[in-house]
Formats: C-alpha cells, structure tokens, sequence
C-alpha cells in the first residue's frame, strides 16, 4: 500500500504544475482513489483563491459521490479532516466538509499566534509555500494514513472477534467504551459454558458399563456364587465399588433374615443408588434451562440500551449507537444457547444411558440372589432320594 502510494505521488508531481487550475480537485482525487481510512486536508481556503477558485457546491456534491455511505453505518467510506490554515473561510467550505465526511472534532483553525508567526511578511510567504504545495500536502498526509487502511481488515476481523467476548457501546461522540453489565453476562456465561462441559465429561465417566455393571466381577460372582463360595463374593463385591457390587454385597449381608430380607434390601439400595446417580446428573438440566434465561435477561437489557440511544438522539439515532445494545442482545443469547443446547442433549443421553444400566444390574443381582432362594421339600426328598440311590 505505501509503495503504491509513494509511486502515486510521484507519477503525480510533474502532472499537476501544468494544470494549476485543477490542482486542488486533482489532489482530492488523487487521495480518494487510493480508499484510505482518513485524509486531512490543509488549506487556507480549500475552494482556492481568484481564478483558481472551485464552485463550493460542486466540490460538496462530487465529495458525495466519491466519499459514498458505507451499507447502514452511518460512516462514510473516508473520513475526512480538515485544518483551516492562517485566516478563516468566509463561506465555511471546510467546516461543511467535516460536518458530512468527519468525524469528532474533525475542524480545527492554525493563526499564526499559534505557530509563532509575529510578521506579516512570514505569514505571506507561507501562504504562498501553501498554495504552491497544497496537493503535496494532501498527499503527504494521505501517505500517514494509508497503512492504517491497510490495517483496517485486521482491526475489523479482531472487533468482530471480541464481540463474543466484550460488550461495548459507543456514544454520541463516537467514543467506544466497555458494556460493564453486558460483558459481565458474557463472561458469567462463558465460565457456565466451562462448568457444563466440566460436568458432561465427569457424568460420561461415570455412567460407563464398567462403573455400573462390570462384566468381569458379574462372571467372577456367579462363578463363586455356583461353588457356594458365598465369603469370597463378599471379599469380591468389597474390593470393587461399582453400582452392582454395591447393591450385591449389601444384598448379601442380609442373607442371616432370610431370602426375602436380602430381596428387599436389594432393591431398596438399588434405588437409592440409581436416584444418587441422578440426582448428580440434574445440574446438568439445571444448566441447560437456566442459561437461555440469562441470555435472555441480557437480550432484554441490550433492547433497553438500544431504546435509550433512540431517546437520547431524539428518535434520529445513528446505526453505530444503536449496535452497542444489539450486539449485546444477541451475544447473550448466543452464549446462552451455547449452554444450553450441549448441556440438555447430554443430560437427556446420560440419563437415559444410567437408567438403562442400573436396570441392568439390578436384575443381574437378583438373579445371582437366586442361589440363596430356600429349596422345597419335595426338591429336597428328590435330592435324597439322588444321593442314596448314588
């Protein structure tokens, strides 16, 4: 960009000393041709002097067609500033510049106390200097603006990034500042997003089958169970704490009050185990419910900070004053549903998967319960009855 422009410069020089009469306008569109971020234009009297003069509305209307609004902004595509060198305007073109093409304090007046100037004959000279040198001038200024015009794709893809991070709203000054209460709902949000996440990995490590139900210890207690090995599944079901040891061993313990003692005991503990594991699942679905209502909380209150730019500008606001509290309605809401969503499609599938398996299990230990199951009396005399003809 800054060799294009220095090449620009210097193609320019010796074309605009035989066209004197166009030297302002060449150097406007010379400036302009370039697209830069800003331009500031240094004048006595930027609609020239005597034969050199420029029509005030033509120069007005030609600025407008170049300098075009950019989509619904508000801005133009260059902004342009405007320093009134030594004596002022009598019609007020460059102060009219600023009002449509600036910004914030964009116009500003240099006397000559201001630049120490005491003599009429210093003030003379420059004057002449000025005018010779003008589009040089422009350009020079052009030159410093345009690498920040360069940088502008950059500067727009980080302010599009930190729109997910950082709420901010700008005022009728054009002054961009910090949203304290919608950045705040942001961030809140974002440590929820981390928290669910945190809570989705632990919960899926816990409902795993061989936290549940593990195969080798439900073969290794029947195996036991069939040898009449009853101490050893105690030992078995002790040193492994999954949901079906703990149901089978406590199970076990009542074997002294009988068979239906040791049922009972079974599925009142496998209850209260199944609904422990559930009860821990249930901040996940507290999650997800809550925080689309905190992003709805911070929509609401970006929609009133909108409202308040349209009241404060009299019902005429800028777009740009307008996007802070938009911005904020919208950002809440995305990280609301970015909790959300994840943290009830896992509930719904954790849930499903830890009542699935505790059912499981449940009904494996009762079947292993079986072999304490009291035998009748006629299964008993046939046993008699084996063995003595044995």
């Amino acid at each position: 960009m800054r060799r294009a422009v220095d090449h620009g410069a210097v193609v320019w020089w010796p074309s605009w000393r035989s066209h004197r009469l166009q030297r302002n306008r060449e150097a406007i569109e010379k400036a302009l041709d370039f697209g830069p971020q800003a331009i500031f234009l240094l004048s006595e009297n930027i609609t020239g002097f005597g034969k050199f003069e420029l029509d005030r509305d033509d120069l007005l209307a030609y600025l407008d067609r170049r300098n075009k609004l950019v989509g619904k902004t508000g801005r133009r595509r260059t902004r342009i500033n405007c320093i009134q060198f030594l004596d002022t305007d009598p019609i007020d073109t460059l102060q009219e510049i600023v009002r449509i093409h600036g910004g914030p304090d964009g116009f500003r007046i240099l006397k000559s106390a201001d630049l120490g100037w005491n003599s009429a004959k210093e003030k003379r000279m420059t004057n002449i200097h000025l005018r010779l040198h003008f589009p040089i001038l422009l350009l020079a200024s052009f030159a410093i603006a345009a690498p920040a015009a360069a940088q502008d794709t950059a500067t727009s893809a980080t302010s599009f990034a930190e729109q997910f991070f950082i709420s901010r709203q700008t005022d009728a000054s054009g002054v961009k500042s910090v949203e304290v209460l919608g950045s705040l709902i942001i961030w809140f949000l974002m440590f929820l997003s981390v928290v669910s996440i945190g809570l989705i990995g632990t919960m899926a490590l816990n409902s795993q089958r061989k936290s549940i139900l593990p195969s080798e210890t439900v073969n290794e207690a029947r195996r036991l169970l069939a040898a009449g090995e009853y101490r050893q599944v105690m030992d078995l079901a002790g040193r492994d704490r999954s949901y079906f040891s703990q149901i089978l061993s406590t199970a076990i313990g009542e074997a002294s009050h009988g068979f239906s003692a040791m049922v009972n005991t079974l599925e009142q503990v496998s209850d209260e185990l199944a609904t422990r594991h559930l009860r821990r699942l249930e901040y996940l679905n507290v999650l997800g419910q809550v925080s689309p209502m905190i992003g709805l909380f911070g929509t609401v209150y970006g929609m009133i900070l909108a409202f308040q730019a349209i009241v404060a500008s009299g019902g005429n606001a800028n777009p740009v004053l307008l996007a802070g509290g938009i911005s904020t309605a919208l950002t809440t809401t995305f990280w609301g549903l970015v909790v959300a969503i994840p943290a009830l499609a896992a509930y719904g599938i954790i849930r499903n998967q830890i009542d699935e398996l505790t059912t499981e299990a449940t009904l494996t230990a009762q079947d292993l319960l079986n072999h304490f199951r009291p035998q009748s009396s006629s299964k008993k005399d046939k046993e008699r009855k084996a063995k003595a003809q044995d």
